[in-house]
């Protein structure tokens, strides 16, 4: 969806291919740091996109009776990517902004709830046969490029015999999901 609008002001003819058809609800990432947001930034739609991100800040951990049980200041100083510190996100929220985005563009055609099944190329172009998830339709996609953003279980990479090398985390962390008692409290809420 980034690539996609990123593009979409160019010349050229695109199809992005989304194997969801409806925008995934559960997050799976939580933040992205300044240079990320950036990237988000040359899509043109950042002032939508911003309004689902919070500074880090300082986070605390509560028990049901509301009292403390741990506070950390996480707050990143400095600017250099023109961002203030990295940003918590709704990455649903995001996705849905980045779907809707390519709305923008006459030279982009979305193929959501398919998936890539295959890609082969030839000294002249490149072919990826795509499946309709609801209907079992299929169809071949022809072009000069193809680029695979398509993640850890990449259909692109395993067609092409491309090995991934797996990174292993810098340090152990766990992703808590809250849903909040009070709705007055959004603003302080980064976890």
């Amino acid at each position: 969806m980034v690539l996609g609008n990123l593009l979409g002001n160019s010349a050229l003819r695109i199809a992005v291919i989304e194997k969801q058809s409806e925008v995934y609800p559960i997050p799976r990432a939580t933040h992205l740091d300044e240079e990320t947001l950036r990237n988000f930034q040359l899509t043109g739609l950042m002032p939508q996109l911003e309004k689902h991100t919070c500074l880090f800040g300082k986070m605390e951990v509560c028990n049901e009776n509301g009292e403390r049980l741990f506070e950390e200041e996480i707050i990143q100083h400095g600017a250099e990517h023109g961002y203030a510190g990295s940003r918590f996100f709704d990455q649903p929220a995001f996705e849905r902004i980045l779907r809707d985005g390519l709305n923008r563009f006459k030279n982009i055609t979305l193929f959501s709830g398919y998936e890539g099944t295959g890609i082969s190329q030839n000294e002249n172009e490149v072919s990826v046969q795509i499946r309709n998830l609801s209907n079992n339709e299929e169809l071949t996609l022809n072009g000069k490029y193809a680029v695979g953003c398509d993640g850890g279980r990449s259909m692109v990479r395993t067609s092409l015999n491309i090995e991934m090398t797996a990174l292993e985390s810098a340090r152990e962390w766990v992703i808590v999901d809250s849903i909040l008692k009070d709705e007055n409290e959004i603003g302080r809420a980064h976890v």
